[in-house]
């Protein structure tokens, strides 16, 4: 008697939940992202709206849209104004993108290029994505006393190149110099020494990036590392999923215009296939339960699928 309770039940929110879906979609997402102002809830709301996703096999094009749009928004404010804590709603954010991608209608790569590209967003959703690096960065030293200093920064700049720069300039003891790190003012990421400074701060007129030189000791570092290295692959792995499916999900009368496009764009992106083949290899081992490794293989396989998509 209980177990058929329960299945009415179910049965029931379900049938309301169907209805909401096809009657008030921007209502019921306005539900969940209501709750993004909220630390606590942030990621729970978005989590809610993955699993809706994955529970229905089929959901109206009206909530698609509703959904892209409200995500699209999220993202773009991320880019705008960064802040703490900002990693997990991008990379659920992104996971989010590409899973509605199979229920969107009429949505026009280059339309939506143009979007991204006036907010300076490309680089975090497409991985056609092509945006000039910032020209130099603000570096804080260790003691808020010191005087910052500036690094010009080219299109080929490591964060190891500037670590080097910032460890010169504060004057740091060599035998200490493993345990400093770049971590960005506002988000509070640590920056991994063999990424490209381009990938991550875009060129702003009279805006320039604000990092600070920190200490830190060895198991801290390895946590910060091996986070960062996992939210960086999820991102990537994000981008190359909705460029994907938004491939397989292209009517046929219009699939030439969008192979066109990547083709286009990828002969022009110096990022390609640089992005494609990028690999954390001294973090394999250090990472339990191999979970960097298992995104890697997911990423590689993904661009494997989507270049013979293309070809």
């Amino acid at each position: 008697m209980e177990g058929f309770t329960l299945l009415f039940l179910s049965g029931a929110a379900r049938k309301v939940l169907w209805t909401c879906l096809l009657d008030e979609p921007t209502l019921l997402i306005r539900f969940f992202f209501e709750k993004i102002s909220h630390k606590e809830r942030r990621i729970k709301s978005l989590q809610s709206l993955h699993h809706l996703m994955i529970y229905f096999t089929d959901i109206p094009p009206q909530f698609a849209h509703a959904i892209f749009n409200y995500v699209l928004g999220l993202l773009l404010s991320m880019v705008r104004s960064p802040l703490d804590g900002s990693q997990e709603l991008i990379a659920n954010g992104l996971t989010l993108l590409w899973q509605i991608i199979p229920y969107l209608h009429g949505l026009v790569l280059k339309d939506l290029k143009q979007i991204l590209r006036k907010e300076q967003a490309e680089m975090l959703i497409l991985v056609t994505g092509n945006v000039p690096s910032t020209k130099k960065v603000i570096i804080h030293g260790p003691d808020a006393s010191q005087i910052p200093t500036q690094a010009i920064i080219s299109e080929e700049t490591l964060f190891s190149n500037v670590l080097q720069e910032a460890l010169d300039f504060f004057g740091i003891p060599n035998v200490k110099r493993d345990r400093y790190y770049l971590v960005d003012v506002k988000t509070k990421q640590i920056h991994i020494p063999d990424t490209y400074v381009r990938d991550f701060y875009f060129f702003r007129r009279n805006i320039h990036p604000q990092l600070s030189l920190v200490y830190m000791d060895i198991k801290q570092s390895r946590k910060e590392l091996e986070h960062m290295s996992i939210f960086l692959k999820t991102t990537e792995l994000s981008k190359v999923l909705f460029a994907r499916y938004l491939l397989e999900n292209t009517p046929f009368n219009q699939i030439h215009n969008c192979i066109t496009f990547f083709h286009d764009e990828f002969i022009k992106s110096p990022l390609f296939p640089r992005k494609a083949l990028e690999s954390d290899f001294n973090l394999y081992t250090t990472i339990h339960d191999k979970e960097l490794f298992h995104l890697d293989m997911l990423h590689k396989y993904n661009w494997y699928v989507f270049l013979i998509s293309l070809y």
